[in-house]
């Protein structure tokens, strides 16, 4: 019981120490794919340079849509994204075409999930990124 409740306390210490080191967002940088879609496979790639990329590909694993644009860290545990694209995880046919005029100016909140940083696109759905490298 005892070990139970220091290991809880470790994890819950390592969690703040993480989120609370995050100062300019530079520690987001890196490649993360999307959890608990079923349609779609996304992925998400943070530069250091304020860019993102983002390659989404459909339950076949053909590449459907390449978004991209900037990204920034916000004081209050929050990524900001410009000309993103809401991936609803719906069946994307071979031939899905994105209208580039639905793309949107986009705020996340950012936490720790799994021992990693997640980016949650989607609270209600369980969609979020998670970051792997």
């Amino acid at each position: 019981m005892i070990q139970d409740l220091i290991r809880i306390g470790s994890i819950f210490f390592l969690f703040l120490s993480l989120i609370g080191c995050i100062s300019d967002g530079s520690q987001l940088c890196g490649t993360y794919v999307i959890k608990n879609h079923s349609n779609s496979i996304d992925t998400l790639n943070l530069s250091e340079n304020g860019k993102y990329t983002r390659s989404i590909y459909n339950s076949k694993g053909k590449l459907i849509y390449v978004n991209s644009g900037k990204w920034s860290y916000t004081e209050k545990s929050r990524i900001d994204f410009t000309k993103f694209f809401i991936d609803r995880d719906i069946p994307y046919d071979d031939t899905y075409l994105v209208n580039e005029e639905g793309l949107i100016n986009a705020s996340f909140p950012v936490e720790f999930k799994n021992l990693s940083f997640a980016i949650v696109v989607d609270n209600s759905s369980n969609y979020y990124y998670q970051k792997i490298d």
